[in-house]
């Protein structure tokens, strides 16, 4: 009896020494100029400890100088303390930032926002639609487009969960004494279907489903193979219930019995007006640069766009940050690479791919001047420039030839997206976007050509405020200019006959509002206004024919 309370104390003790080992690791920070963040994270990683903080008490950017050698944790506080005028203590295994007013009110009744970044750790792509909540409770969110997430917390102790399909469901305890942000990663991790497989109760369901929008997983994009084994958009959309695509040879699509035209193409919010490659047989969107692809075929969200039958939202990968990762597929048809690299670690990262077509074998012994074919080039770069800014620069381009002796038609996409993700605060997240879309058709006969194209150039800025547990509201403006050439025939020889086609141009201006309110636990309510003006911008000639034309 005796040799087991030695044994249990000798546990107790290590225990306590290993704890103590923690908290009192000895600090070495020395510079005389350094941003008051990096000071945090060097702490960090010396000790062990994190930090909890109201970004609104302290500017993290702030430079200071800080002379510590060798310094224990209490010495480490009462500097931050003489370089700050605030109060740090220490709390279990976070370093809490106070601010020296006294909080009014019950400490049962405080509430504070927890907000962050949620993504995968071994890229550190973001990851939409990750599941975040406390553990034994109903208050949690979901991650946004970007990654990010906000919702409200009581003061205190609580396990968070995290989780991502397809990831291994992490949990974290922490310590909430204000409001603060957390970065949360997720390791991928397999599924092992179980014996026994338990439904969720029909009331469940029925609250979480949305009605009108779908989510098409990338990945399973790659198990519908397009025309000669690959893998893209069309196919990807014929899978879809209420959408039904021309034909086999078509990159056109009806949903719900709307026209082809009612349709909204969307990458990174540049428009594409031509998504097919080579008639319809093959999509310009392809698994290897997508990251979400969602479907909108009602309850449009009055932030996206004005189509009356469906708008197609898809986002891509951002690359990876932490390592080099190369990808790619070559056959008799078509042969395409992906590469993705961290420019800076862990701050900046760029992914490029590019496919082109290897079908001359098929007709250059018959048609030696013919050439048909198509090419891509995707590029994305994304650069972290500290915890509450993030740029990202997204470039797409597309090509399609037909043509035989420099007679033939091509046509091709380019679009391109400026985005600036900056958070005000734990409850306001902005997306600042500056984007363009552009297609051109050619019908060339010799030296003589026709042409059309349409074209965008567009500014648009975004809100999200998450104001309480029960309403988060999404608001912004939009400026965009917009060009259309109905066709244009340029001749060798100039004709009286065919009058030149003016190139129309419009304006548009947008305002928009929606609210996401939670009237129960069983009841949504989904409300928002949409508010375009358009105009064109002349002067501009019509022309008007007999009935010989």
């Amino acid at each position: 009896m005796l040799k087991t309370k030695w044994i249990i104390g000798l546990i107790l003790l290590s225990s306590v020494v290993l704890r103590a080992q923690q908290t009192n690791s000895p600090v070495t920070i020395q510079d005389q100029s350094i941003r008051l963040g990096k000071i945090f994270k060097l702490i960090t990683k010396q000790t062990g400890l994190e930090f909890s903080f109201n970004s609104k008490l302290l500017n993290t950017n702030k430079q200071v100088a800080i002379d510590l050698e060798l310094a224990s944790v209490d010495q480490v506080l009462k500097e931050l303390e003489q370089i700050t005028k605030l109060k740090f203590s220490l709390v279990e295994d976070q370093i809490i930032l106070q601010s020296n007013k006294i909080i009014q009110g019950p400490v049962e009744n405080q509430i504070f926002t927890l907000s962050g970044f949620i993504s995968d750790k071994a890229s550190g792509e973001s990851l939409i639609g990750a599941t975040v909540y406390l553990k034994g409770t109903n208050v949690g969110t979901i991650s946004n487009e970007f990654g990010y997430f906000a919702f409200q917390v009581p003061k205190g102790a609580h396990d968070l969960v995290y989780s991502y399909v397809g990831y291994a469901t992490q949990e974290k305890a922490i310590q909430v004494e204000t409001s603060r942000t957390l970065t949360l990663d997720l390791t991928a991790a397999s599924i092992d279907l179980p014996d026994v497989i338990v439904g969720l109760p029909i009331k469940t369901k029925l609250v979480e489903k949305e009605i009108g929008r779908m989510n098409l997983n990338p990945q399973k994009m790659s198990e519908l193979p397009e025309f000669g084994g690959e893998s893209g958009l069309v196919k990807g959309l014929q899978t879809m219930p209420g959408i039904k695509t021309h034909s086999d040879g078509s990159a056109f699509f009806y949903v719900r019995g709307g026209e082809k035209d009612q349709n909204l193409i969307i990458i990174d919010d540049a428009p594409i007006y031509n998504p097919s490659h080579l008639f319809g047989f093959y999509s310009i969107v392809i698994p290897d640069f997508t990251k979400s692809f969602q479907v909108f075929k009602s309850d449009i969200p009055t932030y996206l766009g004005d189509r009356l039958s469906s708008i197609i939202n898809i986002r891509t990968k951002d690359g990876n940050l932490n390592k080099w990762s190369f990808s790619g597929a070559i056959n008799p048809l078509i042969s395409r690479f992906a590469l993705e690299a961290p420019i800076i670690k862990e701050k900046a990262s760029a992914f490029l791919s590019f496919r082109t077509t290897n079908i001359r074998w098929l007709y250059e012994n018959n048609s030696p001047r013919s050439d048909l074919g198509f090419g891509d080039f995707n590029f994305k770069y994304n650069h972290k420039i500290n915890d509450k800014n993030r740029f990202f620069l997204t470039m797409i381009t597309s090509g399609d030839r037909f043509t035989n002796n420099n007679s033939g038609i091509t046509w091709g996409n380019v679009a391109a997206t400026f985005r600036w993700n900056h958070i005000f605060g734990p409850k306001l997240f902005s997306n600042t976007t500056l984007y363009t879309g552009n297609y051109l058709y050619r019908l060339s006969i010799g030296t003589n050509k026709w042409e059309s194209g349409i074209g965008s150039l567009s500014f648009k800025t975004d809100f999200t405020h998450y104001a309480s547990a029960k309403l988060k509201s999404r608001f912004g403006l939009e400026l965009q200019t917009v060009y259309i050439n109905p066709g244009n025939l340029t001749l060798n020889t100039p004709l009286s006959i065919f009058p030149a086609t003016q190139t129309n141009f419009s304006r548009k201006r947008l305002l928009y509002y929606q609210a996401e309110i939670e009237l129960n636990s069983k009841t949504d309510l989904n409300l928002g206004i949409r508010m375009p003006a358009w105009e064109s911008i002349g002067p501009l000639d019509y022309y008007s024919f007999d009935d010989n034309f």
